[in-house]
């Protein structure tokens, strides 16, 4: 199982969500707009829900599905959609869109998490994107929806496509850049997101679109150009909600010249009125500028599952990072990040095999070419006991596209697992210690490696168990990880029971 990290390069690379729901966040909103003072939570949609049932009419209905679409919330609000879409009332577009939209969703997710499910619902969705785009073929916002769908699919020459069409129907559109420079990155094709954002005039005076530009720019490896516009944009009076994601990319941008102090006037200005990847930046800078906290109510906002997912991880609650991790993939399918955090929590922490396998084979509908999630799958399946079919997962595997030195650890344990599973101990044995020998500098690479391979070595109840535990024990004593900790005190008890059962 490949271990991963907290990505000591994180940017604030825009989300790419579904249009209405980046409308009633609030990131679609022109700039003269001031956004409310208020937040969405819980709280409110319980409010809501029971302002809706006390008052069944069009304006509490409406109500409730905004706050809905935002919250991920479809559990309670099916008569509130089915109210606004009767033929006895006349809602207006916005209305029944929401309506629509509440309606999919909660036929879409709640009877069927398995790959099977997501695979019928993917299918469902892109017909129903493909019937909308019959209806609408000039709305770039469609467009840019079925791309979203094709990149879930893997179909990312469909997704480009469609993609294009909304970017030649609205060049200078906010959402229709942002997720065009979002799927140029998912791609890996960062210069064509630079290419595309510093192609409009409207970046250099939009603060959503400058802080795209900024992430677009750092991974490339360039510096972005409006270093001067941002600082003029950060200085004014536009409201909060508007200038946080830039001010977040701007307080990333003095960490990485070690002006912790700027960085950290700029990450307060970003929280004043934050959206979850915001949230999230944060959460990551806290270990470079350590006076940075996230307050209680940080927490309460809408879907900030990437941040709780890694705090959940930190403190050592593993269901929680792992329930995190999924809503986190759920929310954006087409990331990798997400799934891999999900496949080696589940696997590795909790032990559980068949969510770990689930969760790969979800993350790879996207990224079909990540070999790193493809690694874990074959993890899961063999720790799960089903090696044929670990076996032909193996055989797809492209080594060669491990470029990272951790993927290519991973690898080669992964292989010895399967031999060892395979009873072919020695075999086993050889692949675990060129995995040790090549880790020496990543202890923590290097302790999970030790740690997997006395795994193995007490499974199949060799000799040489006893001394692969405590090898195990030795390379993890100066690491103080709570993960590899938690793995060996699993393989400790493993031990003694099987010594146990030998008497």
């Amino acid at each position: 199982m490949s271990t991963f990290n907290d990505n000591p390069n994180r940017r604030v690379i825009p989300r790419w969500r579904n249009s209405l729901i980046a409308l009633e966040l609030g990131e679609l909103q022109p700039l003269p707009v001031r956004e409310p003072t208020t937040f969405t939570d819980e709280e409110t949609f319980d409010e809501r829900l029971t302002e809706w049932q006390a008052n069944p009419t069009l304006p509490y209905a409406s109500d409730l599905l905004s706050v809905a679409v935002v919250l991920n919330r479809f559990d309670a609000v099916r008569d509130a959609a089915e109210f606004v879409l009767s033929p006895s009332v006349d809602a207006p577009l916005a209305a029944r869109r929401l309506a629509n939209r509440a309606l999919s969703i909660s036929e879409e997710e709640a009877p069927d998490d398995s790959v099977a499910g997501h695979e019928q619902r993917l299918r469902a969705a892109l017909a129903r994107a493909r019937a909308r785009l019959r209806l609408y073929p000039r709305d770039p916002l469609v467009l840019v929806d079925q791309s979203r769908l094709y990149a879930l699919a893997g179909r990312l020459d469909k997704a480009q496509d469609a993609m294009r069409r909304a970017v030649a129907l609205a060049p200078d559109d906010r959402f229709v850049l942002r997720s065009a420079a979002r799927l140029n990155l998912h791609q890996h094709n960062p210069n064509e997101a630079l290419r595309l954002l510093r192609g409009s005039t409207r970046t250099r005076v939009d603060p959503w679109l400058l802080a795209a530009e900024v992430a677009a720019a750092s991974v490339a490896g360039k510096s972005t150009r409006y270093v001067r516009e941002g600082r003029r944009i950060l200085a004014s009076d536009l409201d909060p909600w508007h200038l946080n994601e830039l001010a977040s990319a701007f307080g990333t941008l003095e960490i990485q010249d070690g002006t912790k102090s700027h960085a950290r006037r700029l990450f307060t200005q970003a929280l004043r009125a934050p959206t979850d990847n915001t949230i999230a930046q944060v959460q990551w800078a806290e270990r470079y500028v350590p006076s940075l906290t996230l307050s209680a109510d940080m927490w309460k906002r809408p879907r900030v599952y990437e941040a709780r997912a890694w705090d959940k991880y930190a403190s050592g609650h593993w269901r929680e990072a792992f329930a995190a991790s999924e809503e986190w993939l759920k929310d954006e399918l087409f990331a990798s990040r997400p799934a891999l955090m999900g496949t080696f929590v589940s696997a590795v922490l909790l032990e559980d095999f068949e969510a770990s396998a689930r969760i790969a084979r979800i993350g790879l509908h996207a990224n079909p070419d990540e070999q790193v999630l493809r690694n874990n799958l074959v993890f899961a399946l063999a720790s799960a006991g089903r090696i044929d079919e670990a076996e032909k997962e193996a055989s797809t595997v492209r080594a060669s596209h491990l470029t990272e030195i951790g993927g290519q650890i991973a690898w080669t344990a992964t292989r010895g697992l399967l031999a060892f599973r395979r009873g072919r101990f020695d075999e086993g044995r050889s692949l675990y210690m060129q995995a040790l020998d090549g880790s020496k500098a990543y202890t923590q690479n290097h302790a999970f490696a030790a740690a997997f391979l006395a795994r193995e070595e007490i499974i199949a109840r060799t000799p040489e168990a006893s001394g692969a535990l405590q090898r195990a024990e030795n390379n993890a004593k100066t690491l103080g990880s709570m993960a590899v900790g938690d793995l060996l005190e699993r393989l400790r008890r493993l031990a003694a029971t099987l010594d146990a059962l030998r008497v």
